[in-house]
This record gives structure tokens, C-alpha cells and sequence, in this order.
């Protein structure tokens, strides 16, 4: 074939486009960092439930190593499958793609610490969707440099964080968003990675190929959330606080859902902990009533942390409830001296 000015120049276009794109992320990244995060994420808390410790802090310090040192092996392992997959292809690691993997290592870092510092200071609803934003922002930088269909994802990823936030999905439902987008998305787009159709998509095509990871992703989560809301412990009979009373030691072990009547009085104990405040432990009688009846899954005397209110669907303490200040006033009069005034909301997602 004889050589032409025309396709000398194609040649060199192509070269240039190949040299400014020169970071290219494998399948096995994918699989591997998807599906081990998103087995982290849906089965660390039956490995480590919170009572394994005689403290809160002891669990949180032990989870942090936990999940840093499981990310770290595969990360290692990863690196070191990348640089044997490329000198069989008698290829080098560019020095854009060794920047581009210090941003992923940075972010997961960044994903560890915030982990740990909700787990203190509060804050672990918005988690996951933070998780997302921060998987986002990965693909999307990994995109830049390599295939515009990875920077899409990316930008879809952002885009569902923030919504599932704004939409107030309790976290138990955000994490098996997260759980099918690292478990589901990851090994899907590890396919797709290195197909002619993904890497060489026109706009219509990379629509097409963004909607499809969306339904993939979304559908099952949308199951899995409508089955959360739906199941609980209906199997189990509901009986009142006096059926309750009436219990024998043997029958307090079994399940049982116990309902609290609407209008019954909630005795709450209040402890406040302060460097300028003596004698912060008080038991104070607020006039606080059930609003509406209260159904509690309770087993050997002591609630599992699963409720429902009314007729509405079971919930998770923990994953559903939240205590939020919202106005915090100070004052010094000269009638009434020093004075303090809070205004909290407790609320679940119903």
C-alpha cells in the first residue's frame, strides 16, 4: 500500500491522540477494588457486629485497620498485576497514569479517614453519598485522560450522590446503592473497558451506554429498597407493654414486637458532659408523649434497634434516626442570670 502524505498525517494524529491518552485503566481494577469494596460494605458488620467490644471507640479504631490494611493488599496486588499485564504487552506505566493512580489511592484514603472521623464526631448519613461523589470524582479524573465514556460514569456517579442525599434515603438504603455500583457497575464497565464500542462511542452512543449503567445499577437497588421497606417482623405477633409485663423468663429470650400505645410518657435521662458545667448527669421527667403507637422489636428484654411507627414500614435505629440541633442561644440577663436554650429534631425516615 502505498504510503501518502494523507495517511502519514492520519498516522501522526493518531499517535498524538494515543500519546495524550496514554492512561488506561484494566478490567482487573475494576473487578477487584469493586468487588471487594462492595464486600466490605455489605458484610463487615455481621464479621464485626458493635458489641464485639466492651467500647464504642475500640470498634471504630479496629474497623479502621480492618479496612485499611484489606485495601492496601489489594491495591498492592492490583499494582503489581498492572505491571505484569503491561509487560506482556511490552508496554510502560506512562507518568500521567502514576499520577492518575496517586489521586485513586488518595481518594480511598481520603473515603478511610472520613469513615473514621463520622464514626466520632457524627455525620454517617451522608457517607455514602459522599462515597459516590468521591467514586465520581475517581472515574471522571480517570476519564480526562483516557476514555470520555469513564468520565460520564464519573459524572453520573457525582450526580447520584448528591441526589440520594437530597432525596434523604436513610443509609442503610444509600449503602446498597453503593454496594450495587462497586459490585454491579465496576465488573460491568471492566467488560466494557476495552470493547471498540465504548472506547470509539459517539455522544448518542455514550447516552445509550450511560442509560444502560444507570438501569443496571439503579433496578436492583430500587428492589432492594422497596423489599427493606416492606419486611420486617411480620411473622411475629405484635402484644402490649401489660402482655409484655407478663412474660416468664424463658419466653423474654424469643423475638417479640411490643407496642407503645400513642399518648404513653417517655422517661428521658439527659447527661451533659462539660468543662465548665459540674453535675451534667440528671434524670429529668420531659412531658414527652408517644404521637403515634409504636411497635419495637424486642428480644431478651432489650430492644434489637428495629422499630415502626404506626402503620408505616419497619425501621433500623441507627440507619434511620437523627438528632439534629438547630438552634443553640446563650444568655445573661440581669433577672434571670445565665441561660441556655436548644432547640433539637429528633426524626426518622418513614
Amino acid at each position: 500500500m502505498p504510503v501518502t502524505t494523507e495517511s502519514q498525517l492520519e498516522a501522526i494524529h493518531a499517535m498524538m491522540d494515543k500519546g495524550q491518552r496514554s492512561v488506561r485503566i484494566e478490567p482487573h481494577t475494576l473487578i477487584a477494588w469493586g468487588f471487594v469494596s462492595a464486600g466490605l460494605i455489605l458484610f463487615f458488620e455481621y464479621f464485626l457486629p458493635l458489641n464485639t467490644f466492651p467500647e464504642r471507640w475500640q470498634h471504630h479504631v479496629f474497623e479502621t485497620i480492618t479496612i485499611t490494611v484489606v485495601l492496601a493488599l489489594v491495591g498492592i496486588w492490583d499494582y503489581r498485576r498492572t505491571r505484569a499485564v503491561r509487560r506482556r504487552r511490552d508496554e510502560t506505566i506512562s507518568f500521567v497514569q502514576k499520577q492518575v493512580t496517586k489521586i485513586w489511592w488518595f481518594l480511598i484514603g481520603l473515603v478511610i479517614f472520613i469513615n473514621l472521623g463520622m464514626n466520632f464526631f457524627g455525620g454517617g448519613f451522608i457517607f455514602f453519598p459522599l462515597v459516590l461523589v468521591i467514586l465520581g470524582l475517581a472515574l471522571y479524573v480517570q476519564g480526562l485522560f483516557s476514555q470520555t465514556m469513564i468520565a460520564w460514569i464519573g459524572i453520573i456517579l457525582i450526580a447520584a450522590g448528591f441526589l440520594v442525599l437530597a432525596l434523604n434515603f436513610p443509609p442503610k438504603v444509600t449503602s446498597w446503592l453503593a454496594i450495587f455500583v462497586l459490585g454491579l457497575g465496576f465488573p460491568a464497565l471492566a467488560y466494557c473497558v476495552n470493547k471498540p464500542f465504548f472506547q470509539e462511542a459517539g455522544v448518542w452512543q455514550r447516552a445509550k451506554l450511560a442509560l444502560a449503567f444507570v438501569l443496571l445499577v439503579s433496578v436492583p437497588w430500587i428492589a432492594v429498597y422497596h423489599f427493606i421497606r416492606v419486611t420486617g417482623f411480620m411473622d411475629v405477633e405484635t402484644i402490649s407493654l401489660s402482655d409484655y409485663a407478663d412474660l416468664t423468663e424463658d419466653q423474654l429470650v424469643a423475638l417479640h414486637n411490643v407496642r407503645i400505645n400513642a399518648g404513653s410518657e417517655i422517661p428521658i435521662h439527659i447527661e451533659i458532659q462539660s468543662a465548665v458545667l459540674q453535675g451534667g448527669k440528671a434524670d429529668v421527667r420531659v412531658p414527652l408523649k408517644i404521637a403515634d403507637h409504636l411497635d419495637l422489636a424486642v428480644k431478651d428484654e432489650h430492644p434489637t434497634g428495629f422499630f415502626r411507627i404506626g402503620d408505616g414500614a419497619w425501621q433500623q435505629y441507627g440507619h434511620t434516626f437523627r438528632l439534629r440541633v438547630f438552634e443553640w442561644k446563650s444568655f445573661l440577663t440581669r433577672n434571670e442570670g445565665p441561660k441556655m436554650e436548644i432547640k433539637m429534631k429528633m426524626s426518622t425516615h418513614r
